[in-house]
This record gives C-alpha cells, sequence and structure tokens, in this order.
C-alpha cells in the first residue's frame, strides 16, 4: 500500500462504487413498474424487490470470506470484479425486454445472485489498498462517487427512459463492461497472505458487537438496519403515488 493516498487510484475505484449506485437506483426505480406490468399484487412486487436482501443475508459475507481466502496473480478481488461485473451488467440489461413475468422472474434472480459476488469484493478492495489512517477520506470519495451515480440515474437516467425504458439500463449496463477493464489497468493489488489465526466467523464477529460494552458498535448497527429498513419500505412503492 501507498504511504500516500492516491486520489488516482480512489477515484477509478469510485467509479465502480458509482455503477453500482446507478444500478441500484434504475432497478429500485423501474422494477416495480416491470414488476406491475404482470401482476397486481403488490405482496409479491415487495416479495420481487427485497430476496435480493434476502440473498444478500447469506451471499455477501460469503463471497467476502472467499475473496478474503481467493490468491490469484492479479489479487484476491480482482477476480470477482472482472468476471461478474460485465456477467451482471449484461442480466440487468435484459431486465426491460423480458414479455412474461416468470422470465422477468428468472432473469432478475440471477442478477441479484451475480451482482452479490462482486459487491463486497468490490467494498473490500479499498482497505486493501489504502492505509488505515486515510480510509476515512477514501470512504469520502467513494461514498460520494456512488451519490454521483444516483444523481446520474435520477437526473440523466429519467430523461433516457421517457425515450426508451432500456435506456437507462444500457447505460448502466455498458458501464459495468468498461470500469472493471480501467481497475484492472489502475489498481494492482498488494500480495496479503492470508493468516489463519486472524479470521473469524460473522457470528462471531455479531458476538462482539452485541457484547461491546460501550454499545457504540450495536448502535451503530441498529440505527444502519433502521435507516435503511425505512428507505426501503418507502422506496419500492414510491413510483405508485407518480
Amino acid at each position: 500500500m501507498s504511504s500516500r493516498l492516491n486520489y488516482f487510484k480512489i477515484f477509478n475505484l469510485g467509479l465502480g462504487f458509482m455503477v453500482i449506485s446507478m444500478i441500484w437506483a434504475a432497478y429500485n426505480a423501474y422494477m416495480p413498474i416491470f414488476l406491475g406490468n404482470f401482476t397486481k399484487s403488490s405482496a409479491l412486487i415487495g416479495f420481487v424487490m427485497s430476496w435480493d436482501n434476502i440473498a444478500n443475508l447469506f451471499l455477501l459475507p460469503s463471497f467476502g470470506a472467499l475473496s478474503d481466502n481467493t490468491q490469484t496473480k492479479i489479487g484476491r478481488r480482482m477476480p470477482y470484479i472482472l468476471v461478474s461485473m460485465p456477467l451482471a451488467g449484461a442480466l440487468y440489461v435484459l431486465l426491460p425486454f423480458q414479455k412474461k413475468l416468470l422470465s422477468l422472474l428468472i432473469i432478475d434472480l440471477l442478477f441479484n445472485i451475480v451482482v452479490a459476488t462482486y459487491r463486497t469484493p468490490m467494498v473490500a478492495l479499498m482497505p486493501d489498498i489504502v492505509e488505515e489512517e486515510y480510509r476515512s477520506k477514501a470512504n469520502g470519495v467513494v461514498n460520494f462517487m456512488g451519490g454521483v451515480g444516483s444523481l446520474i440515474i435520477f437526473f440523466i437516467g429519467s430523461q433516457l427512459y421517457r425515450i426508451n425504458k432500456s435506456y437507462p439500463f444500457f447505460l448502466s449496463g455498458i458501464l459495468s463492461f468498461i470500469i472493471p477493464i480501467v481497475l484492472f489497468l489502475t489498481i494492482k493489488e498488494p500480495k496479503i497472505v492470508v493468516n489463519d489465526k486472524k479470521k473469524q466467523s460473522i457470528l462471531k464477529v455479531l458476538t462482539a458487537v452485541v457484547k461491546d460494552q460501550n454499545k457504540a458498535s450495536f448502535y451503530t448497527f441498529i440505527s444502519i438496519f433502521m435507516t435503511i429498513a425505512g428507505f426501503a419500505s418507502v422506496e419500492t412503492f414510491f413510483y405508485k403515488v407518480l
């Protein structure tokens, strides 16, 4: 890792977060509309819009741990990003073109599984390439880029949707092919030897959070959970009031 913060690398990594935000902003805005073309069941629409979160309870920690223990010539995280990000982009582009509910559900399920395989490795890449003292700044940059991605979809993607409902998906899908190449060419992962003694299960981490005497970690977890739960409960059916 560099002895100082390399903003060029962090900006490029931020592009990955930007694409992820673009993907989910368009997905959460338009997927309920696509589902509404086939069914009027709010229960089914709500379930489909939540199954990525249900799956992520198991997939995100699993692939994060898997990437922790991956050793390749191009790094621990990069194989997942190079393979899964373009594949997820291709599945994502197919969503607006489905003519039957079953095919839409199948493509959507595959998309949610594939995108989960690179999300955690993408997040974990930042602390791998940034020293601890600079991680707050780096986190600010990548989160800012994520916000930019959402703004692109809300302002530009919405206009593209008016022209053709598939255009916002094409935009994010194309970037899902370009950005992995940019990351591969500009970010070289440091070689990190996995120490078996330092491995901790998800259960042990959560137990440590609950048993934390000052409860700071616990209250942070709860506040994040409540924020995301509240936002998600409104977001899925917001299209009905438009």
